[in-house]
């Protein structure tokens, strides 16, 4: 690599392109695989740089939530926040503004930070994507960074440029010792700096049942604990920011299109979304204004009308959500290596994997890995619906319940759990191309007796929302709030090596 970046200028890009490829398939291809990162890093943890860098931002994520409750306090006042918080949930708007404001950050402490991955075959990406194989091959989640510093990503070149400047721009992490190998558009880190940067974590503060669908049909949950101590956060999707916003950044005009069309991109969204410094879950509220601003501005609505429905979202069991919605919620950045250790929940996507081989499997991987599975889906299939209910029930897998508190159904339900995941199954292999997503909101009709439903959880539902997910509800006894088991030890490595596509 050393020699192809000494010489580079002194060939066309095109072989010199060439050139970082063979030198790095000569140094790692002659035996089909590398040493793992797992082996060279640390598998849990902070560096020293990661650590400095989350004692910088805490104290300005402090300063600036505590500056953002007074703002949010006149709002909550506003007449035409409480009119439309009303039409929406008249107990509510009762509270005063300093209750609302409580209910907000209690309500906070609950919501899920995901991650979600995967390969789906309804909805596939243009470029190789992370599954459970993925993590089983490396003992760990790896973040972009880390797949292209062992060339195992077929992503473009505009991807890296977004990313790489998003995570230096608006999370202020250090740059890359080498920026370019080739033609200054594609950041090669080594492998010790592709460690330091950050996997992303959706927010999901509107309490959407998939999350962030679209990168894939399931999703680890992290556990609250974890997004707390080794987080940064931002108000909006830094690559939706990054696209939208920098004209710097050659992106295709379809691409374009496809992720800012949907937005009123002004100067004041551009603003609002990327100049506030990252700040930490837990202190949060200067994000969450931002984001109501934000969301104003797209809906064209006023920012006490965005902030009823923000609240209402997050607070109401009774909310729903467009959309469009899915694309505005909260960032994390999650720094340090992420293990199984680090998760609580595996959310799937019911409609397209329940029954399926890829389903199988990852049942069989929660399994391995005394993971807590639930699925999620819906009783109606509507997906062109203006509105969508917030925080669904899910159902949680009996194969993999006893990595969780929850009671066990009878065994007479079990065995019909299992029955219509043959049905399903059956079905699966003869499935038609069109009507197949009604029939699998009737399979979920069929699985609301299993005694497997678990509903979301709100303030004050459980003493903590580290390792808990949920609560059931089975009569005549009082709900109960549904909790990953600790895990036992650290995460085993499961890898060996790592193959080098090329």
């Amino acid at each position: 690599l050393k020699f192809a970046r000494d010489h580079r200028d002194r060939a066309p890009p095109a072989c010199a392109a060439m050139l970082v490829l063979c030198v790095l398939a000569l140094a790692f291809g002659a035996s089909g695989s590398i040493e793992t990162l797992q082996q060279q890093l640390p598998l849990s943890g902070l560096t020293p740089y990661q650590k400095a860098r989350l004692e910088a931002i805490n104290r300005p994520a402090s300063v600036a939530s505590k500056a953002a409750e007074l703002e949010l306090k006149l709002i909550f006042a506003a007449a035409d926040f409480r009119r439309h918080l009303a039409a929406n949930d008249e107990h509510l708007a009762q509270l005063s503004p300093e209750e609302l404001l409580s209910q907000v950050k209690a309500n906070l402490e609950t919501v899920e930070f995901t991650f979600a991955f995967g390969a789906n075959p309804q909805n596939p990406l243009p470029y190789a994507v992370r599954n459970i194989s993925t993590y089983d091959e490396w003992g760990i989640l790896p973040n972009n960074w880390q797949l292209k510093a062992t060339l195992q990503s077929t992503k473009d070149l505009f991807y890296w440029e977004l990313y790489d400047a998003a995570e230096v721009d608006f999370y202020g992490l250090k740059p890359f010792a080498h920026q370019d190998v080739v033609t200054n558009a594609s950041r090669f880190p080594s492998f010790e700096e592709a460690a330091e940067r950050p996997l992303y974590a959706l927010m999901n503060f509107r309490r959407i049942g998939l999350g962030y669908s679209f990168f894939g049909p399931y999703q680890f949950v992290y556990r609250n604990d974890i997004v707390r101590k080794r987080s940064e956060l931002l108000p909006f999707d830094s690559g939706l920011v990054e696209t939208c916003c920098n004209n710097s950044i050659p992106i295709p005009a379809e691409k374009h299109e496809s992720m800012c069309g949907h937005l009123v991109v002004s100067p004041s969204f551009c603003e609002l979304a990327s100049t506030p410094p990252p700040q930490v879950p837990g202190k949060e509220l200067d994000a969450l204004l931002r984001n109501m601003k934000v969301s104003g501005l797209n809906t064209n609505t006023t920012v006490s009308q965005a902030a009823a429905k923000t609240v209402w979202q997050l607070v109401s069991p009774s909310a729903t959500y467009s959309p469009v919605e899915i694309f505005n919620q909260l960032e994390a950045a999650v720094l340090g290596a992420v293990t199984t250790d680090d998760v609580k929940l595996v959310v799937a996507d019911f409609t397209n994997l329940f029954g399926t081989h890829d389903g199988d499997q990852l049942v069989i991987f929660c399994q391995k890995h005394e993971l807590p599975l639930a699925w999620s889906g819906s009783p109606q299939y509507d997906p062109e619906a203006p509105q969508q209910a917030c925080g669904t029930p899910r159902y949680l897998d009996p194969a993999t319940m006893s990595a969780a508190n929850a009671t066990r159904p009878p065994q007479g339900k079990v065995d019909f759990w299992d029955s219509v995941s043959q049905e399903v199954r059956a079905f699966r292999a003869n499935q038609p191309k069109t009507g197949w997503q009604e029939q699998m909101a009737l399979y979920w009709r069929k699985l609301e007796g299993t005694e497997t439903t678990v509903l979301t959880a709100r303030a004050g539902d459980c003493a903590s929302f580290d390792l808990c997910f949920g609560m059931e509800s089975r009569d005549p006894s009082p709900p109960r709030c549904v909790c990953r088991r600790p895990p036992q030890q650290p995460a085993a490595a499961a890898a060996t090596s790592i193959s080098i596509v090329v």
